[in-house]
Parts: C-alpha cells; sequence; structure tokens
C-alpha cells in the first residue's frame, strides 16, 4: 500500500513540474490578471484537475476499461487541464480557473459513467458518510467521560472525515470507505454502551414527574441521535418505527407544556420504547 502511494506522489510531482516549467502551447487573448486569490484559486483547481485526470485510480480504471463514452469525457477533461495550464501560465487566472472548473466537471462526469460498480461504491460511501457524520454530532453532544472517546479523539474523527470526503470527491469511494468504517463502529459501540448504561440509570429516585420527564426526554433524543445514522434508504422499516417514535415524543412534549405529568411520562416511555424496537430492527445491538 505504501508503495502504491508513493508511485502515485511522484506521478503527481512530475504532472506539476511539467506544468510549471512546460512551455505554453496556445496563444490566449486576455489582459494579465493581478489578483493574489485569483492565480491561488485557480492554481489548486488546475492541480487537483492534473491529478484527477491523469493520477487518480478513477482515472487509471478508465484507461483500462472499454468504456468509449468514459474515455472521451476523460480526454475532454485533459484537453481542459491544458487550456487551464496554458492560460495560468500566461497570467490569465480567471480564464484559468473557468477552463479548470470545467475539467473537474467533466472529469467527474467521466468517472461516474465508468462502471456500475462504481456507482455502488459512491453510494455505499454516500450513506457511511451521512452515517458518521450523524453519529459524530451525537459524540458531541455527550460527555466525553460517559462515552468513553475524548474530545482530541472526536477532533481527529473529524479530520480523518474531511480526508474521506476529499478523496470521495476525486472519486476515490473504494480508498475513502476504510477510513470510516472504524469510526462508525467505535461511535455505534460506544454510544450503544452509553445508553444501555442509562438505563440502569432510570432506577434513580426523582424529586418530581417534570425531572423524571426532563431525564426521560434527553434519553429520548441522544437514542435518536444515535439511530437516525442508520436510517438509510435501505431500512424502511426502521424508519417507519422511529416515525410512531415521533409521534409519541411530540404527543409528550404537548403534555408536558400543560403540566399533564402523567400522560407525559407514559407518552415518552413509550416513545423509548419505538426506539428499543428500532434498534432491533437494525441490529444494531452487539
Amino acid at each position: 500500500m505504501r508503495v502504491r502511494r508513493d508511485r502515485r506522489c511522484a506521478c503527481l510531482s512530475g504532472l506539476i513540474l511539467l506544468w510549471t516549467y512546460g512551455a505554453a502551447t496556445a496563444a490566449m487573448d486576455c489582459n494579465p490578471d493581478d489578483v493574489e486569490l485569483e492565480k491561488n484559486s485557480a492554481e489548486q483547481k488546475i492541480v487537483l484537475l492534473l491529478r484527477m485526470a491523469t493520477a487518480s485510480m478513477p482515472a487509471r480504471r478508465i484507461t483500462e476499461s472499454g468504456s468509449a463514452e468514459a474515455k472521451g469525457l476523460l480526454d475532454k477533461a485533459r484537453d481542459e487541464a491544458a487550456e487551464a495550464k496554458s492560460a495560468f501560465e500566461q497570467g490569465c487566472y480567471a480564464q484559468a480557473s473557468t477552463f479548470a472548473a470545467a475539467g473537474l466537471n467533466t472529469a467527474s462526469a467521466a468517472f461516474r459513467s465508468g462502471s456500475d460498480t462504481n456507482a455502488a461504491e459512491a453510494n455505499k460511501y454516500g450513506d457511511l458518510q451521512r452515517r458518521v457524520s450523524s453519529l459524530l454530532d451525537a459524540a458531541e453532544k455527550q460527555d466525553d467521560k460517559a462515552l468513553g472517546v475524548s474530545v482530541e479523539e472526536v477532533t481527529g474523527m473529524r479530520r480523518q472525515l474531511a480526508r474521506a470526503e476529499q478523496l470521495a470527491l476525486q472519486g476515490e469511494h473504494t480508498e475513502a470507505i476504510p477510513l470510516l468504517a472504524p469510526i462508525a463502529d467505535r461511535l455505534e459501540r460506544r454510544l450503544v454502551d452509553m445508553f444501555d448504561k442509562r438505563t440502569l440509570v432510570y432506577s434513580k429516585d426523582f424529586a418530581s414527574p417534570a425531572e423524571e420527564y426532563a431525564y426521560l426526554a434527553e434519553y429520548y433524543r441522544g437514542y435518536r441521535l444515535l439511530l437516525d445514522s442508520h436510517a438509510t434508504r435501505d431500512m424502511q422499516a426502521m424508519a417507519d418505527v422511529l416515525l410512531v417514535a415521533e409521534e409519541s415524543f411530540n404527543g409528550a412534549k404537548t403534555s408536558a407544556s400543560h403540566e399533564q405529568w402523567a400522560d407525559a411520562l407514559e407518552a415518552v416511555r413509550r416513545a423509548i420504547e419505538h426506539c428499543e424496537r428500532a434498534s432491533r430492527v437494525a441490529g444494531i445491538y452487539y
């Protein structure tokens, strides 16, 4: 794995050197721009486009495949990269940025048309990315000691999520998925364990029905954050149960607003029971 990445870095370095020192091949009718921000933006887009269209894994898959449509789009993206590079070398940064943006769109279209396997991996990544984002949101709302995951670890997970999103932007969903799977697994296990322990705490004494309701309402909200991370398009049965749970919780809130504590407690307990049922449907208890 390390050798493959090193080769890719070497390839990308060669591309950057070629772009930096290569002679312009086409005349460009423009007034050279003297805007540093435009220059930096164009440079970043061109480097990303060169990597996507030449050195990325999806580009290599297309080159090795028999898809004429995907190859044609990839060739077009490379032509747009050459136009962007030529404009940049002549100081036409706004035009270079426009050419590069067009090339990025073309390369993305090439990757999408490359194969059904790519589409399946993209869908798998999308589900996992949404799941991890939801789990991180849930984790950040919990006490780090009770959760067993430190603030620093959550920050590191956010950085890993950002790296995965950058890979996905380049069409490298196969490489992005392994970055997120361990995060999802760990956070899910920690949250489930924490909620199991909270259930035991429920035996404590409450000073009033209002205090008991507040405790159970917060428990329900935390439970939902965990379960919502699993509510993907492939789990309609779970989504249906969660809809009933939310209806029960809305009823609990209405009763609580009128200080009808007996009705509020009954409704919020019913909402939690539906969450427990949804967790069994999802199979997330280990």
